[in-house]
């Protein structure tokens, strides 16, 4: 026989595992036909461009494209050397492998590259090697029917309060950005050399029940002018991007992760034909996440003085978000940029920490890591007028956790952010960052709940033969609840009838008076 009871979906959020997050392309890249041989290999980068993304049960299929930009000396007859740059775009694919989610992951995926290096293997081949990070940010979504209570009056109903988080929305929004570098002082540009981008100032805010994501892109460009002198300039691309997104309030958690798409720099002609210029457009994906956090009542006990019950019970992980947070860690170091040439200025500094270590305490997170760091120079030397010069910066940064079990499991996002590198001396540099860090901690434990209650055939309870009065001598820790169940009575009366509180928990050999209903 059915029991008229209600029920509830109980959502709640699982942090699949990602693995094989990394690829090593080894690219061999011809020198092309217009283009002088090749000496040596001064400088190289590599841009990966994620552009389509397929999300599956068990892998996440990455395709895209690595953008490379080689700098290197020439070797040419009764000329000295000269600074010479290729770019070039190669397609890539890669699978990522995932354990723990179901069909319902949410996968923001975005590039790091780990190191580069290049060489001449002769005059017209230059051989690139590589170490790309994909790092993911991965959740899903579990669900399960528990019930909340009876509407029958007769069925007393025990529950608890469980903290709970769920995915309450997840888009990914590509937009597009745009601007104009004038060249400094005017100059004509005869050939684009190197570019980098990164985003700086992230900021994500609830406006209008909508997510807003700001940042500024930053962009440097390496040029070579007329005369045969490398050149830089810098610019910012500010934005803020409405993502797909509604319903989004103040309580809830958010976050927004990017990566890059597509970039194209092209000189700009001015009204003269002069190419004074550079024309910027970069695409760019935002994955945005955004996290509810409730208390969910759920039953954990019934039963009926008057039917015996089928209860079924089972059990459920429940996860719960304790701590969402951001903060910023700023990092100064000297740097000595020998055995190479005094340098002239600084093109461009890049910067990428790795976390090697992260450990919790009741006070927070401890984390550990190296920062590598790249710095690209302009010298008077003939033998090597750009060069990168590569530094290891190790940090130790102290984060907040708030009130987090030093046993939940800690996620630490990483990225360095308002980067600036000036030239202390021709042969030293300063360099300044802030270690930008999103710390994420969830605790997921397992509980027990009512799935479901009927009364079977045939089951109404006997009790003509209780006595008038039970003596009970209560075990510590004991409760009414508990006394009751077992004497098919409720709670409130045997309240009432020994005068104590409804959820007191009762001391050894207390004595609770049952009366026979």
């Amino acid at each position: 026989m059915p029991v008229n009871l209600e029920k509830k979906i109980i959502e709640t959020c699982i942090f699949p595992e990602a693995a094989n997050t990394r690829i090593t392309p080894d690219a061999n890249i011809i020198v092309p036909d217009s283009k002088p041989d090749a000496a040596k290999v001064v400088s190289a980068t590599v841009r990966p461009l994620i552009a389509e993304k397929r999300v599956q049960k068990d892998y996440i299929t990455l395709s895209g494209n690595l953008d490379y930009e080689i700098l290197y000396l020439t070797e040419e007859k009764d000329t000295a050397p000269r600074l010479m740059g290729i770019s070039t775009r190669m397609p890539f694919s890669h699978q990522i492998e995932v354990t723990g989610g179901g069909d319902d992951i949410c996968a923001g995926v975005k590039a790091n590259v780990v190191s580069v290096s290049a060489e001449a293997v002769n005059s017209r081949k230059l051989n690139i090697k590589s170490v790309v990070d994909f790092e993911t940010n991965l959740v899903d979504s579990s669900r399960f029917e528990a019930v909340v209570s009876s509407t029958e009056s007769s069925i007393p109903c025990r529950s608890i309060s469980v903290p709970c988080s769920s995915v309450a929305a997840f888009c990914e929004n590509e937009f597009e950005l745009g601007g104009v570098l004038a060249t400094t002082g005017g100059s004509i540009i005869e050939d684009i050399l190197c570019t980098d981008i990164k985003i700086d100032n992230r900021e994500v805010r609830c406006l209008n029940g909508k997510l807003a994501a700001k940042g500024v892109a930053r962009v440097s460009v390496l040029y070579m002018d007329s005369d045969g002198v490398p050149r830089t300039v810098e610019g910012d691309i500010p934005f803020t991007e409405v993502l797909s997104i509604d319903g989004v309030d103040d309580s809830m958690i958010y976050e927004v992760d990017y990566s890059f798409v597509d970039t194209e720099f092209t000189a700009a002609s001015d009204d003269d034909g002069d190419t004074t210029a550079i024309d910027i457009k970069i695409t760019v994906s935002a994955c945005g996440y955004v996290y509810s956090r409730v208390n969910e009542e759920v039953a954990t006990d019934l039963y009926s003085p008057e039917f015996e019950l089928d209860v079924t019970d089972s059990v459920a992980d429940v996860c719960h978000i304790t701590y969402n947070g951001s903060e910023q860690c700023s990092i100064r170091e000297s740097i000595t940029l020998a055995p190479y040439p005094d340098a002239t200025s600084i093109y461009n500094t890049t910067v990428n920490p790795c976390i090697t270590d992260i450990k919790m305490s009741p006070s927070g997170a401890e984390v550990v890591g190296v920062a590598d760091v790249c710095i690209t120079c302009i010298s008077d030397s003939e033998a090597m007028p750009v060069y990168t010069c590569r530094r290891e910066v190790p940090f130790n940064c102290n984060l907040s956790t708030g009130a987090s079990d030093p046993d939940g499991r800690i996620n630490v996002l990483c990225e360095a952010e308002n980067i600036v590198c000036s030239l202390s001396a021709p042969s030293s540099a300063e360099l300044r960052f802030n270690l930008y860090f999103e710390t994420k901690v969830t605790e997921t434990k397992e509980i027990s709940y009512v799935a479901d209650v009927k009364i079977p055939e045939g089951g109404e309870t006997d009790k003509g033969d209780m006595p008038s009065i039970v003596i009970y001598f209560a075990s510590k820790g004991e409760r009414l609840w508990d006394i009751a169940k077992k004497y098919r009575t409720t709670a409130e009366r045997l309240a009432a009838a020994n005068g104590i509180e409804f959820g007191e928990v009762l001391d050894r050999d207390m004595q609770i008076m049952i009366p026979k209903k």
